[in-house]
């Protein structure tokens, strides 16, 4: 256990969360319990609290990602309108379909490194 901080990886945090809530359910809400001095892995208001923290950064990073999405988005289409009278239809149909995929790899690597920085 850390001192200041809970150190459960997300599925542990959501597994120990889980325990508790059934815990509580069962029996009425008796067997809440806190520890002095705190322990952050296993004190039920300390684990409610650290998953509401990392609920509200993924969201945050969740938001970030539709919003640079949404730039992407917005980007491409002001360059295709630029760009639409110099091309032919087959060639902004290559055009768009190449923008996607690009789009979804990047989104892709993003979602990637957010993975790999939990661990």
């Amino acid at each position: 256990m850390s001192e200041n901080k809970c150190v459960l990886t997300d599925a542990e945090l959501h597994e120990a969360v889980q325990r508790w809530v059934s815990k509580l359910c069962e029996t009425g809400g008796r067997a809440w319990t806190l520890s002095v001095p705190v322990n952050f892995d296993r004190d039920p208001d300390m684990l409610i609290t650290e998953l509401c923290k990392r609920h509200e950064a993924l969201l945050a990073r969740h938001n970030e990602i539709v919003t640079a999405h949404a730039a992407l988005l917005i980007n491409h289409t002001a360059l295709v309108e630029a760009v639409k009278k110099y091309f032919k239809s087959e060639c902004l149909e290559i055009l768009k379909r190449e923008a996607r995929a690009e789009v979804g790899r990047l989104i892709a690597n993003e979602a990637s490194a957010d993975c790999e920085g939990e661990g």
